[in-house]
């Protein structure tokens, strides 16, 4: 009698099993990575524009705006939402009214809270760099969430952004 090679029925239906009880373990995790590198890079893209913004007003004298819009591809001026911040932004050039850069945020973001200090020309929807900042030392805080992720994106009063991230919500 000639020796049968391959896999039984029930070998196979147990292997497709444990496939599926590794995938439904696995599929969560995924989905909280995923949400984590949404956060992180609309944080990271926000932040390289703050402070590109701020470099530009020291370099040229001039006022620089990163503010929230409603729709990032067609603005040519701030939007007065403080909640357009999950649509994306732009950075304005004060003295020509130039759009420096457009950039969308990542779709299902939402800006959480934003804190505007005394002493720097700012409000939720937008940062103004004047190339001389003062005052106390106080911060803008911009929260984007997804799921459990948080990213915050602090502006301190001398114009400095850096960014931190977990915690508790703004």
């Amino acid at each position: 009698m000639k020796r049968q090679t391959g896999f039984s029925l029930v070998e196979l239906l147990i292997v497709l099993a444990v496939a599926a009880i590794i995938a439904a373990i696995a599929v969560p995790s995924m989905i909280g990575l995923i949400n984590g590198s949404r956060v992180s890079s609309t944080a990271e893209v926000l932040t390289n524009d703050l402070v590109a913004a701020r470099l530009d007003a020291i370099r040229y004298r001039r006022q620089y705006t990163v503010c929230a819009v409603t729709n990032p591809d067609t603005a040519t001026t701030c939007s007065n939402n403080a909640n357009g911040w999950g649509n994306g932004w732009i950075v304005l050039n004060r003295a020509t009214g130039a759009v420096v850069s457009r950039h969308t945020a990542n779709k299902g973001l939402t800006m959480v809270g934003a804190v505007a200090p005394p002493g720097l020309a700012s409000a939720a929807s937008g940062v103004t760099f004047s190339g001389v900042l003062g005052g106390t030392d106080n911060t803008v805080t911009l929260c984007f969430s997804k799921g459990t992720e948080i990213r915050r994106v602090i502006v301190l009063t001398t114009g400095r952004v850096t960014r931190s991230t977990g915690g508790a919500a703004c």
